[in-house]
């Protein structure tokens, strides 16, 4: 759809438009679907065209589900966290959070910590977390953007278990 456009904005009138098109079925084209809505503050929005997000920048996020990073009886101490893009076509900092916690019931009150790269760069974007551990570790990433060729394809977690006394 295109916002933007209000009725106020269209040149000539609804008897006029058959100087352009002599019915309803001309407007669209066969390969083209042309479809008209209008809204009660008075936009009109077509159908079937090309939308974008015009240059402006779209929050983002993707968030991994909790993994289970250790067995009973040991803690997870984490390295950091290899990320896996697609090479993006220009800069964008992507920032990857993750919560480490030894159980899931007190997640929500864990604190993100957070770590920055860019997925333009041709490497596997490992960041690094200190004195983080857990059994459970959550990783997200978001950014604000506006390209479109950003592929995540997969990340490695890094560390080592200790068994506890």
């Amino acid at each position: 759809m295109e916002p933007g456009l209000t009725w106020q904005d269209l040149t000539g009138t609804w008897d006029t438009l058959s100087n352009t098109y002599a019915s309803w079925n001309q407007m669209a084209t066969p390969s083209t679907r042309t479809d008209i809505l209008g809204d009660d503050i008075g936009k009109v929005y077509r159908g079937g065209a090309v939308n974008t997000d015009d240059g402006t920048a779209i929050a983002w996020s993707v968030t991994h589900g909790w993994v289970l990073i250790s067995e009973d009886g040991e803690d997870f101490y984490l390295d950091g966290i290899a990320s896996y893009w697609k090479q993006a076509s220009q800069s964008i900092t992507v920032t990857a959070s993750i919560i480490a916690t030894l159980t899931l019931a007190d997640f929500d009150t864990e604190t993100e910590t957070t770590s920055t790269f860019d997925p333009s760069l041709n490497t596997n974007h490992m960041v690094t977390f200190a004195n983080q551990r857990g059994k459970w570790l959550r990783v997200r990433y978001s950014a604000s953007s506006a390209i479109n060729d950003l592929r995540l394809r997969g990340s490695l977690i890094q560390g080592w278990s200790r068994r506890m006394a």
